[in-house]
This record gives C-alpha cells, structure tokens and sequence, in this order.
C-alpha cells in the first residue's frame, strides 16, 4: 500500500439526546470508504491510502455538521 496511513478517531456528539444514533452515523460515513478499521470503547481506527483516509476524514466532518455540534479528534501516523 502506498502512502498507508494509520488515523485514531473519536467522535463526540454535544448537546445531543440521540447520541448512539449519530455514533453509528459516524461509523457508517467509516464504513462507507471500504477501509480497514477497528472499533473500540472511545475510538476507531483505521487504516489506508493516504489521499482515501484524508477524504474519509473530511466527509465525516462535513457528514455529522449537519447534525448538530460535535467533537472530532483525529490522531494520524504515517505507518
């Protein structure tokens, strides 16, 4: 795999009362890209193209704005 990259992501939604409905809203926009992730308690991470991870990252983001405030961290290392 060229440029893979590993990135460490943990969603919070604020000021929300359907929490776990905008979570797996989160993890479905992950899904959708075709990487390899792992799901844990606080994050997921997941594994891939450089260029694919970056526009996965974006499309979350713009993905879960619609929905209301959130916290989006992103961890990124280049293996």
């Amino acid at each position: 795999m060229e440029h893979a990259i590993t990135a460490e992501i943990s969603f919070f939604p604020l000021q929300s009362t359907e929490f776990k409905e905008e979570i797996n809203k989160a993890i479905e926009v992950i899904r959708s890209f075709n990487l390899e992730y792992q799901i844990s308690l606080l994050s997921t991470t997941v594994k891939g193209e450089q260029a694919v991870i970056f526009k996965m990252v974006y499309k979350l983001f713009s993905t879960m704005s619609e929905n209301g405030k959130f916290i989006l961290n992103v961890k990124y290392a280049n293996f």
